[in-house]
Parts: C-alpha cells; structure tokens; sequence
C-alpha cells in the first residue's frame, strides 16, 4: 500500500466490497490492493461491485490483439514456408481465442 501512495495513488475512504481493505485510485482506476483486482463502482446504487471476469476478459481480448498485431508484422516478411505455416497456426489459435473471449463476453 505505501508503494501505491508513493506512486501518486490516493487511498479512498470506500473499502472492498469482497474483504473490506481500503480501495486506492490511480490513473482513474480503482484498485483493491489486497484482493488485486480492479474495482467498479456502479452508478445505480453507488456501491463497489468487483467485474473480475469482464476485466480479465478485456484485458485478454487487448493482449490477443497485440499478439495477432505482431504475428501478422512477422507473417507479412517471413519468407521460409515452415515458418509461414507455424505463424499461420498460432494466428489461427489466437483468432478462436478472440472469438471465444467475444463470446464469454456477450454472455
């Protein structure tokens, strides 16, 4: 927590609505230090509501699309035909991994 506060973060006076730590904000984000996860608060009843799974899956979705980014850079100058097949593959994998998580997200 102190090398939060030293990080410009400010300690909240809400706390966690799962272990009741204090929350802190930084970079318009706030954070559960003790439970890790990023912390929501939901304008109907102005309480806390932790979105782990929504942000796990964003936050997977993002890391997939930098990977398809950098896989397609390599893909576009490789010009050895086992390397074009193996980059093909994982961008296929990572395609299905972008279409599951779109899903899981529309549930």
């Amino acid at each position: 927590m102190a090398d939060w506060l030293r990080s410009g973060a400010t300690m909240l006076s809400e706390s966690c609505p799962e272990c009741s730590s204090p929350l802190f904000k930084r970079n318009e984000e706030i954070w559960c230090l003790k439970c890790n996860k990023k912390v929501i608060r939901t304008k109907e009843e102005e309480v806390y509501t932790v979105l782990e799974e929504a942000i796990l899956l964003e936050d997977l979705r993002k890391t997939t699309l930098l990977k398809l980014k950098d896989l397609q850079e390599k893909l576009s100058s490789e010009e050895d035909p086992e390397r074009i097949q193996q980059i093909s593959e994982l961008i296929l994998l990572l395609l299905r991994l972008l279409n599951k998580t779109g899903n899981l997200k529309s549930r």
